[in-house]
């Protein structure tokens, strides 16, 4: 295990920050451009203003300097070094299929479903490393009758992971371009759903991202 290291906190801590401020102003400009905007049926790029790539920007800049101070210190795991290595390659390339998502408009749309594709994918695989190296955790402290948070963490990280895996299975993505067709009188027209697949599950993505940096670095210190 590693020692806890302050600048870790510091850099989670204004992670989460320009993760919340990033989703909040993403919202406020959503509101200003479509009053019906709603987080299950518009994609990231169509919410995005100026001051929320900034705050994208912040977001991503911190996951990967989080995932830099990482480095330095994973010898220290000895036999254990490889799985954090691995998982913060996953949760960098993860990182930067979430950026490139967010500047690839829809009008791209076979590049923009395969990198939405690799997003949901990159985002599984970084939680179910992280929840792996929370087991891992706990077992090198189970011996010493320490490290229970570990297990904890671990359980509810599977739960987020059996999430995730409910986000890549649904059927609905298969038809997410499928309109609902509404009648006004005499007139007819095709609008979103409600509930547009491919759209709340890259917000839901990006999420789970973040969740398991969050569970990642909490893995590595006893």
């Amino acid at each position: 295990m590693i020692e806890f290291n302050i600048i870790w906190l510091v850099i989670l801590i204004i992670n989460i920050i320009s993760f919340g401020l990033m989703i909040l102003f993403s919202y406020l400009n959503g509101r200003k451009k479509c009053s019906d905007f709603s987080f299950a049926n518009y994609f990231p790029y169509e919410s995005f203003s100026s001051i929320t790539k900034i705050f994208s920007l912040i977001f991503v800049i911190s996951l990967f300097a989080s995932l830099g101070t990482i480095l330095p210190f994973v010898g220290d795991l000895k036999e254990n070094s490889i799985l954090p290595i691995v998982i913060t390659f996953v949760i960098g390339i993860s990182g930067i299929f979430m950026v490139v998502s967010f500047y690839l408009p829809m009008k791209y749309q076979r590049e923009h479903i395969i990198v939405s594709t690799l997003l949901m994918a990159g985002a599984f695989l970084s939680l179910a490393l992280a929840v792996v190296r929370q087991f891992v955790a706990y077992s090198m402290l189970h011996r010493f009758n320490e490290g229970g948070y570990h297990l904890v963490l671990g359980i509810v990280g599977i739960l987020f992971v059996i999430l995730m895996a409910v986000i890549i299975f649904n059927p609905k993505l298969k038809n997410w371009a499928l309109l609902e067709e509404h009648v006004n009188g005499e007139e007819k027209f095709y609008a979103r759903p409600k509930f547009f697949p491919l759209a709340y599950s890259e917000w839901i993505s990006m999420l789970m991202i973040l969740v398991a940096q969050i569970l990642f670095l909490t893995s590595l210190i006893n």
